[in-house]
């Protein structure tokens, strides 16, 4: 499922349909704003399921820090029908700080770009160190602006309340921006 497109995507929508398992296509049965799309059968995938050709942002007049919310409608069955949300951010990626929040935290806290930045990472990890140094936790995740932490160690044990360093690097391939800011467990 995609959670996020950036505004220089197409976008897509597939839907899973056992009750039209075979069909040739399905009329008009998705629609974003006041546009409708047909669906059609989406190669390699098993016979229920369905996609829309590409749709341009620019045609549904929809950008960067928009969303999109396209909601499936069965022809046959008006009753039966389903949506989903995405949003939409900046194709362009960069980053003017990253921040931990809620700082200080309990049980999780979230390392996420702070406000002003734009774009996805094509890599972004985050390191945290405790006050001595030493590499607790890390992670890495791809085409994120944001990770969660829950507290743990590499080995998922708790850490101790108090203070921990952490350095973020968000990247896309040819910029890369690095952050580093300190984080508090209080459990």
């Amino acid at each position: 499922m995609v959670t996020q497109y950036t505004d220089a995507d197409s976008v897509y929508v597939k839907v899973v349909d056992p009750s039209h398992a075979g069909a040739a296509s399905l009329l008009q049965a998705v629609e974003i704003g006041v546009n409708k799309f047909d669906l059609a059968p989406l190669t390699g995938a098993t016979t229920d399921t369905f996609i829309t050709a590409a749709i341009s942002q620019t045609a549904l007049g929809v950008g960067a820090g928009d969303s999109i919310t396209a909601t499936y409608t069965d022809p046959v069955d008006t009753t039966d029908s389903s949506s989903d949300t995405v949003s939409i951010v900046a194709s362009v990626l960069e980053v003017t700080g990253v921040i931990a929040k809620p700082n200080p935290f309990e049980t999780d806290t979230t390392f996420a770009f702070a406000e002003g930045s734009t774009g996805l990472a094509a890599t972004f990890s985050v390191s945290v160190y405790d006050l001595a140094g030493h590499l607790v936790w890390t992670d890495e995740v791809a085409n994120a602006s944001e990770l969660v932490w829950d507290g743990t160690n590499e080995a998922g044990v708790s850490l101790a309340n108090g203070p921990y360093i952490f350095v973020a690097v968000a990247s896309d391939g040819t910029d890369t921006f690095t952050y580093k800011g300190t984080v508090f467990i209080k459990q």
